[in-house]
């Protein structure tokens, strides 16, 4: 374009702005994931069963884009016929696509927000990449730390719903 090169195909990849390595996009991926809450102790259980199980859900999905070590997430999670809850410690949600890198002065936690409704006393406005993981925290304030018991067990009218854009570097 123009008489100056703007991309080459190489052995490892394409690259852009130049031929190194760092200007290698190598790995592009694009997928989906199943989000589920859980625990910091991961021994929630909702109505007796994993709270992984696909029942207690009226709304399952996630989907990413990876590109290189950074990863962009979507996600929706919402409960049905939740009655009852067992297990300890905060509220976070399970299952993303790839573990997060250890926090670190160059590699801080992904701060993302949420946005959530029909929980008990709390409604979730952020969640915070765990480190070194593939878990959120769910919190609703920077240092207020819901438990499983902020969920709302009403039964078929429970409605517990997060929905966030998630963004993360990878391990």
């Amino acid at each position: 374009a123009g008489g100056a090169e703007i991309a080459r195909f190489t052995s490892g990849g394409l690259a852009i702005g130049g031929t190194g390595a760092a200007n290698t996009l190598d790995d592009y991926e694009e997928g989906t994931w199943t989000p589920f809450y859980t625990t910091a102790n991961n021994d929630l259980t909702l109505n007796g069963n994993a709270s992984n199980t696909a029942s207690m859900y009226t709304t399952q999905s996630g989907s990413y884009i990876k590109i290189g070590r950074k990863v962009i997430c979507h996600m929706s999670l919402a409960t049905n016929g939740v009655t009852s809850h067992a297990g300890s410690g905060n509220l976070w949600i399970g299952g993303l696509p790839f573990t997060t890198s250890t926090t670190a002065v160059g590699e801080p936690r992904g701060v993302n927000g949420a946005m959530a409704g029909r929980f008990n006393s709390f409604t979730p406005d952020q969640v915070v990449c765990n480190s070194n993981a593939t878990t959120l925290q769910v919190r609703a304030g920077f240092e207020s730390y819901p438990t499983r018991s902020n969920l709302d067990t009403g039964g078929s009218s429970n409605r517990n719903v997060t929905e966030a854009l998630i963004v993360y570097s990878t391990a």
